[in-house]
Order: structure tokens, then sequence, then C-alpha cells
């Protein structure tokens, strides 16, 4: 079984695949200050990451397998996003108040880039240039098969 539910840890084993997300998630919502061993790990499906994630749980034991151990693991470990109730209050006008010549957002109004064409061309002088790629062609699907 890929889940084992300890005190106030839950070790997760082999493959987590998408039937364990619920229980793991009902478990973290009424388990007090959750933890996660994720030593025997394998496979996380991004339910289960979901449920852990939203859990902020802290890891006990990293798990042995490069992909989690490099990819998934910072992820867990990051800083918690910004304190919901903290959202809630108001912010001083001062300290939302942003120099335009920083902000770098996409206006919503204005649409994406939906060809070449359309991509602004104001691109630093040590940018690389264009070099076309060829690709090799894809074989036919029967061809795929033999």
């Amino acid at each position: 079984m890929p889940l084992h539910f300890a005190e106030n840890t839950a070790v997760l084993s082999g493959a987590v695949v998408v039937d364990d997300a619920e229980p793991l998630a009902a478990w973290l919502r009424a388990t007090p200050d959750p933890h996660a061993d994720l030593a025997g790990c394998r496979h996380l499906h991004t339910a289960a990451l979901q449920a852990l994630l939203a859990a902020r749980v802290k890891v006990g034991a990293a798990p042995a397998d490069e992909f989690l151990r490099v990819w998934v693991l910072p992820l867990l470990q990051a800083a918690p996003a910004e304190d919901p109730a903290a959202a809630d209050e108001p912010a001083d006008a001062e300290d939302t108040a942003q120099d335009p010549a920083e902000d770098t957002a996409q206006d919503p109004a204005e649409p994406l880039p939906t060809t070449v064409a359309d991509v602004p061309t104001d691109v630093p002088a040590d940018a690389p240039a264009d070099v076309p790629v060829e690709l090799p062609a894809h074989p036919a699907p029967e061809e795929a098969l033999r």
C-alpha cells in the first residue's frame, strides 16, 4: 500500500496514484501540522502532489527517486504562499505603487502575438540570431509500429 498514516506523518511509498489522492487529502485536512515521509516514494501523481502543496506539509524524509528529489521536493519545501488572511487586509497605497518602467506584465486587453510578425522587434543587440532548425521527418504510423 503506497500510503501509511502514522500519528502526524503520512508515509508515501512506491507509486502514489490518483486513487490515493483523496484519502491523502482527507488525512491532511484532519491532521494538525502534517508531515510527509517520501523516502520510499518513486512516483507521485499530481493530484497527490496538489494535496501535499495545499496542506503545506513538512517533508521529514526526502525521496530517493531523483526526479522527485530534484523537481518536486523543492516545491514542497518552498516558503508557503502569502497567508490567505493577510490577503484580505487592504494594503497601503504606497506599498502597492509600482514604477511603470518596471511593469513587464502584458495588458490583459492586448492580445498575445499569434504569428512571428506580431512579436515585438525590440530585441537586445546581443541576442543570438534566429537559426532555422530542420527537424527530422516523422515516420508514418505504420512504419513506427514495425
